[in-house]
């Protein structure tokens, strides 16, 4: 299992398509610097586990936004929208982060693992986010065992499967015996939300370079623009607008960094028609302009 840095792929559901572990043995481990470069919006049917090793980074699922700073971390449940972002981009945040499926210790559906303690888990509304802090004995007793887990994986010792499966298994019983006590079940509207934004997102990454508005990001989910915006302001945070102009960004920022064309092609190719507006919008958002972000590569 070799130990890798963090680079989220998406298929067209803005769902995430990394192969974390093997079909095997379904774990993976990860360290990045957000610095570098943020996590996007996404999802996946594994949980995820972060230990924050230096810096601060700030975790968003949905309108819910959390800064957590060295030494603490935090876990997200199965299929749950979220994206991650360096809080203070003038500095490195590095981090660890361990991807697996509950299979990996919950064995198979019927079984009493499964059923009667990580079921709970995975259907709880109120842990969709979970907030690990050092000043708590028993988060702290699971950030250790989620860096064992990452440490085991990083030096691969002998029967070193055995021992982050163990690891990890008492990760997900100290999630058990401390769960929030919530109705267990996901509200419909929230739901029928999160879907939707999913549709949206899906619509604007397959066409950030076409001339698109809220109209059209609104069809592509069948909803009215009303309800687009409430989406994008409930889930997000952010308007659909405003997450366009985003992506556009990012994308422009990925070609200037990895490609020979000029500076006018890329911005046209992510949906810029007017240079100016390009070269101020990745100032307010970089620092510099275009030309001199692509001579500085």
């Amino acid at each position: 299992m070799a130990l890798s840095e963090c680079a989220t792929v998406t298929d067209e559901n803005s769902r995430e398509i990394n192969s974390h572990g093997t079909e095997a043995f379904p774990v993976a481990c990860y360290h990045d610097d957000l610095q570098i470069e943020s996590v996007p919006w996404h999802w996946h049917d594994e949980w995820e586990a972060v230990v924050v090793e230096c810096g601060e980074t700030k975790v968003s699922i949905g309108q819910e936004e959390h800064t957590v700073k060295a030494g603490d971390g935090f876990f997200i449940n199965s299929g749950i929208l979220h994206g991650c972002w360096n809080d203070r981009p003038e500095e490195s945040c590095l981090f660890h982060s361990i991807v697996f499926s509950p299979s990996l210790i919950g064995g198979t559906a019927d079984s009493i693992f499964w059923e009667k303690y990580l079921m709970p888990i995975q259907k709880n509304y109120g842990m969709k986010l979970v907030l690990l802090h050092q000043e708590v004995s028993w988060e702290r007793e699971a950030l250790e065992a989620l860096e064992n887990a990452w440490q085991i994986c990083n030096r691969e010792p002998e029967e070193y499967e055995f021992r982050i499966r163990g690891e990890l298994s008492h990760f997900a019983a100290l999630l058990f015996a401390h769960r929030n006590p919530v109705k267990e079940s996901y509200p419909m509207a929230e739901q029928r939300r999160e879907e939707r934004i999913k549709q949206m997102l899906t619509f604007i990454r397959e066409h950030y370079a076409e001339d698109i508005n809220t109209g059209k990001i609104a069809e592509s989910a069948m909803v009215s623009e009303s309800e687009c915006l409430r989406c994008f302001r409930s889930m997000l945070g952010t308007t659909p607008i405003q997450y366009l102009k985003e992506y556009r960004l990012e994308k422009a920022e990925e070609l200037l960094r990895t490609s020979k064309m000029k500076v006018s092609e890329i911005g046209d190719r992510c949906g810029f028609r007017e240079m100016s507006y390009f070269a101020r919008s990745f100032r307010q958002r970089y620092g510099v302009v275009p030309s001199e972000y692509h001579r500085c590569i």
